[in-house]
C-alpha cells in the first residue's frame, strides 16, 4: 500500500500537473501578479484581492504540510519548506489542526447561513 508521500509525488509532481501544481502553490506568481495588478488601472480591488487569497493559501501551505510540503519558492528554488504542523498527520498535531479547522469552518457556515436566512415576520 502506498503512502500518502507517495500517492501525493504521483499525483502532483509528476507529468502533466507536476509544474501547474509548483506555480500554484508558491509564492512568487502570486506576488508578480499581485504586483502588476496594483500597478495596472483596471479591476484593481477584486483581483487585489483574489491575489492576497492566494498569498494566503501559499503561507497556509507553508505551515501544515510537513512531510508533503510544498515548494513555495518555484521556479527560483526546488527546496522543500517543511512546516511545524500537518494538517493530516497526527503525529504532527493533525487531529487538534482539524479540530480547530472544522470547527472554525463550522461558525463562518453558520454565521452566513444565519445572515442571509430570512427574518421572522
Amino acid at each position: 500500500m502506498a503512502t500518502r508521500r507517495e500517492l501525493c509525488e504521483e499525483a502532483c509532481e509528476k507529468e502533466p500537473f507536476g509544474e501547474p501544481d509548483a506555480a500554484l502553490h508558491s509564492a512568487l506568481p502570486a506576488i508578480l501578479l499581485l504586483a502588476l495588478c496594483l500597478t495596472s488601472g483596471t479591476g484593481k480591488r477584486r483581483s487585489a484581492a483574489f491575489f492576497l487569497g492566494w498569498l494566503g493559501h501559499v503561507l497556509a501551505d507553508a505551515l501544515t504540510h510537513a512531510e508533503d510540503a510544498r515548494l513555495i519558492l518555484w521556479p527560483l528554488s526546488r527546496r522543500r519548506f517543511r512546516g511545524p504542523v500537518s494538517y493530516w498527520n497526527r503525529a504532527r498535531h493533525g487531529l487538534p489542526f482539524a479540530l480547530a479547522e472544522h470547527g472554525t469552518l463550522l461558525f463562518v457556515a453558520a454565521r452566513i447561513t444565519s445572515r442571509n436566512s430570512p427574518k421572522p415576520g
